[in-house]
């Protein structure tokens, strides 16, 4: 099964993904059985740091992680069982019909021996980079707000505590950590169009250039402030807003390809 990390400047946290990224790799070609267990402890690591920030820098953005899988072919079924196992207690992570593993935040209490496991005999005996499954890892560090409206106050403290956030996740190269200076939209459709406009009060503004990054849109806040804008909506459906750096900062630490 392929490990799909969406992981937004994952370099800065190297020490902690790395070391889901690695296991990925490392299990791709090997036969796997009718259970099958990941290390996921670096996920818990993660979470329980930013659980030491001050509640005034995760009112506005903050993580849930999220997991998704996806079948290549249609007919196949999903695993039989998702589950975490920590020092020898499973919990079920029931799997919806979208793919969703529910129940994937609990994590967050984890212990870092802790496993994500799954059941499936069906594909006993085939490579894992041959099964048809893949499952993604979501840890982006978000805006809370999902309504298709974002003030400008909101967005400015976003970055700002965005950086905070991801700060405290890169430990001893926090200091490498860039400002935070651009929103990037991700939509749940991978297809759906961008559709975003820069409003002052009711009137809606002529839009900013956006920049495109792993084909994800990017959007400068100072170029928003620059057109008078005092609020953005986003449309087109559910999407998730997150704080981001540059496109030079980007380019250096993240990269677009799965892991």
């Amino acid at each position: 099964m392929k490990q799909v990390l969406t992981l937004t400047l994952t370099s800065l946290v190297g020490a902690i993904v790395c070391s889901g990224t690695a296991t990925a790799k490392e299990e791709a070609s090997k036969i796997r059985e009718a259970e099958n267990c990941i290390k996921v402890g670096w996920i818990s690591e993660k979470l329980q740091k930013f659980a030491e920030l001050k509640p005034e820098k995760t009112d506005t953005v903050g993580v849930t992680p999220t997991a998704q899988l996806k079948l290549e072919e249609s007919s196949e079924p999903y695993p039989e069982r998702y589950f975490i196992k920590d020092q020898g207690v499973e919990t079920d992570l029931p799997i919806a019909p979208d793919g969703q593993l529910l129940g994937f935040e609990k994590l967050r209490h984890a212990s870092q021996d802790v496993e994500l496991c799954h059941y499936d005999p069906h594909r006993a005996g085939l490579p894992f980079d041959a099964d048809g499954v893949s499952l993604g890892m979501n840890t982006d560090v978000q805006f809370h707000n999902q309504s298709g409206l974002h003030s400008l106050a909101e967005i400015k403290d976003g970055l700002k505590d965005g950086k905070s956030h991801y700060k405290k996740s890169a430990g001893a190269l926090a200091i490498f950590v860039p400002k935070m200076s651009h929103v990037m939209i991700k939509y749940d459709d991978e297809t759906q169009p961008l559709e975003f406009t820069p409003m002052k009060g009711e009137t809606e503004l002529m839009d900013p250039v956006e920049i495109i990054y792993c084909v994800l849109p990017m959007i400068k806040v100072k170029d928003l402030e620059g057109i008078g804008a005092d609020s953005l909506r986003i449309l087109g459906g559910p999407y998730r807003l997150l704080p981001v750096p540059g496109l030079a900062a980007m380019k250096r630490f993240e990269g677009c390809g799965d892991a």
